[in-house]
């Protein structure tokens, strides 16, 4: 059951009717029980506005305001703030409150040399146990892609459900916590990237790579596609972030 599915199951009168913008990362969500508790609905929410943008890197979040938003009280907002922390999305510091993680250039090298070791791993263990349903699977996933290529929002929720996919076939529970884990963190600026036609285009490219290698049982090209898309992306990741942080340093210049 994805994110949008929990949040309806139990559903807390403050989230009532959320609309199409509450179910944006509805992709981006791990399974979980089918019920979730009041702060665990809160911090989805938190979450998704994290991952959209709308509560940007390094902004404090207020406990009242969070609160007086859903109609709730601080008690499940702070549990709620715990859990996103436990995500890696919330940094809570004492006597001082809490913030989201805004991520250095190093916390994301580091986040996306990770993810490609374990993530071209996944890939090649797909390439050594490769079934016809398991091709065709892929194989969907690269029509998936192209039939968005020119929609940046639903390239961006397909190429989360086939990296989700590979993710799965890693076949270590650990590693798949950890690669579920550093996604997110990330999809912020991953977001941002994928709005450039040619960025997805350049995705499309290596995923297309490694679908053929694993058609023609080729564990070990499967291995340098799934890497090569990986550390590519973390490369894109990184200059968004570098655009960022220079046009703030232009702002804070203007408005001295």
């Amino acid at each position: 059951m994805n994110r949008s599915d929990r949040s309806n199951a139990g559903m807390m009168p403050g989230l009532i009717g959320r609309g199409d913008e509450g179910d944006f990362l509805a992709p981006f969500a791990q399974p979980t029980k089918i019920t979730s508790s009041l702060p665990e609905q809160i911090a989805d929410r938190l979450i998704d506005d994290i991952i959209k943008g709308s509560l940007a890197p390094g902004q404090r979040l207020q406990e009242i305001a969070i609160a007086q938003r859903f109609g709730v009280s601080r008690g499940p907002v702070r549990e709620a703030l715990r859990i996103a922390e436990r995500e890696g999305l919330v940094e809570i510091r004492p006597r001082y409150g809490a913030f989201v993680v805004k991520l250095s250039s190093k916390n994301v090298a580091e986040i996306f040399e990770v993810r490609a070791l374990l993530m071209a791993l996944a890939a090649r263990r797909i390439a050594d146990t490769c079934t016809e349903e398991l091709l065709a699977f892929l194989r969907d996933g690269s029509a998936d892609l192209k039939e968005s290529i020119d929609d940046a929002e639903r390239f961006f929720a397909a190429i989360y459900r086939c990296s989700m996919y590979v993710n799965a076939k890693l076949d270590n529970d650990l590693g798949r916590d950890i690669l579920d884990s550093l996604a997110r963190r990330t999809l912020h600026f991953t977001r941002i990237a994928l709005l450039t036609p040619e960025h997805r285009r350049l995705w499309l490219k290596y995923w297309n790579s490694m679908v053929r290698a694993i058609a023609r049982r080729e564990p070990a090209g499967a291995e340098a596609a799934m890497r090569g898309l990986v550390e590519t992306v973390g490369g894109l990741v990184q200059q968004v972030m570098a655009d960022q942080e220079a046009a703030d340093r232009v702002r804070t210049a203007a408005n001295g």
